[in-house]
């Protein structure tokens, strides 16, 4: 497990009052206000016997009472009990739910708060993946897998660059055929994308119709990961949303990308393995410095 941020949950498979989650191994109690619609999250074992506090516990405020010896539990460091858990930091924007470990940051608190202000977010899929989580992050640093995998016209060279405490950045420029969503000409299309966390990555693609993909990994051992996808289009000046049918073509689009990456990080003898380094690596090994930094 690493520190940074985590997306945890849509909000809507969160239920009133305690929810029980699970990160890398890492139980957590999450206290979801439907009413207000925020969200805390804590460590989630009682701190006398291990039991899930998500699973059974009484919330009282800020303690919450563990049903296997009854003892009161304080929910954060001032609660003033004997015996408490920890607080994390959340984020809920746009149905996202993000529950931060350690201190690092990497300006994303700052940027998926302005995202919310100016983007319609919509909550997408979750799908479990046999693959480690840094490695379906690490795929949007891999120009050269964007040709071959995703069929777009070009094979883009990328440029990365970090500011000290800030996200890893990569850019470049795509070649992409006619679709649904950009027309019936092709379109070549500024590339970002940014890492904000081991398993967190924001991706933006532009050209006449803009849009961003957050993808999010939670990992549940080595090979095996959580992968979840939300879509974000920018907010229309009059106020109207964004058409629902392409909203879904979009989403459509996002998972079929995944069924394709998923059938090549699962069929990797290992997957950490560049057993020849190519000069368009680079981006990638840029990335696992970036990582070695959250753990």
């Amino acid at each position: 497990m690493h520190t940074g941020w985590y997306q945890v949950a849509y909000e809507r498979d969160l239920q009133p009052g305690r929810n029980a989650l699970t990160v890398a191994g890492r139980h957590l109690l999450v206290v979801y206000d439907a009413e207000h619609g925020t969200a805390e999250a804590y460590d989630g074992t009682c701190p006398h016997r291990g039991y899930l506090l998500g699973v059974g516990g009484t919330l009282r405020g800020d303690r919450i009472v563990c049903p296997f010896h009854g003892q009161v539990i304080g929910l954060g460091s001032g609660s003033g009990c004997a015996l408490a858990v920890a607080r994390h930091p959340t984020l809920l924007a746009g149905g996202l739910l993000f529950v931060r470990t350690g201190d690092a940051d990497a300006g994303f608190a700052q940027r998926i708060a302005a995202l919310d202000a100016n983007h319609y977010i919509v909550p997408g899929f979750c799908r479990r993946i046999a693959a480690p989580a840094e490695l379906v992050i690490e795929n949007a640093f891999d120009g050269a897998h964007f040709q071959p995998v995703h069929g777009i016209g070009n094979a883009p060279a990328m440029e990365t660059a970090q500011a000290a405490g800030g996200p890893y950045v990569g850019t470049a420029r795509f070649a992409l055929p006619p679709s649904a969503w950009h027309g019936d000409a092709p379109v070549a299309a500024p590339f970002r994308a940014s890492a904000f966390s081991p398993t967190l990555v924001v991706t933006e693609l532009g050209g006449p119709h803009p849009y961003i993909m957050l993808t999010a990994t939670v990992p549940i051992d080595a090979r095996l990961c959580e992968v979840r996808l939300s879509v974000m289009v920018p907010a229309d000046e009059d106020g109207r949303e964004p058409d629902a049918g392409k909203l879904r073509y979009l989403l459509r689009q996002a998972e079929a990308g995944v069924d394709k990456d998923a059938l090549i990080w699962e069929n990797l003898a290992d997957p950490g393995a560049i057993v020849h380094a190519l000069p368009f690596d680079g981006p990638v090994l840029g990335f696992r410095d970036f990582c070695a930094g959250f753990r």
